[in-house]
């Protein structure tokens, strides 16, 4: 199992955090805003996490690929 990148740790921790205050927001009663702004931004965070994770693999794979066919 590949080890995630560090960019895609911090944004999967700030989309956790994010929507953590949406719940929490929600749980005390909070006016709307922290709850939008809450899941909007940990959605956004996680959402990025998740795209780095992928971008970093696609690019090992090219440069796995461009090994195999000794290009450089």
């Amino acid at each position: 199992m590949r080890t995630l990148p560090a960019k895609a740790k911090n944004n999967i921790i700030w989309g956790i955090a994010g929507i953590a205050l949406g719940v929490a927001a929600i749980y005390l009663g909070w006016d709307w805003k922290p709850m939008v702004l809450g899941f909007g931004f940990g959605a956004v965070m996680f959402g990025l996490g998740i795209w780095t994770i992928q971008s970093d693999r696609r690019i090992e794979d090219l440069k796995r690929q461009a090994k195999e066919l000794d290009i450089e």
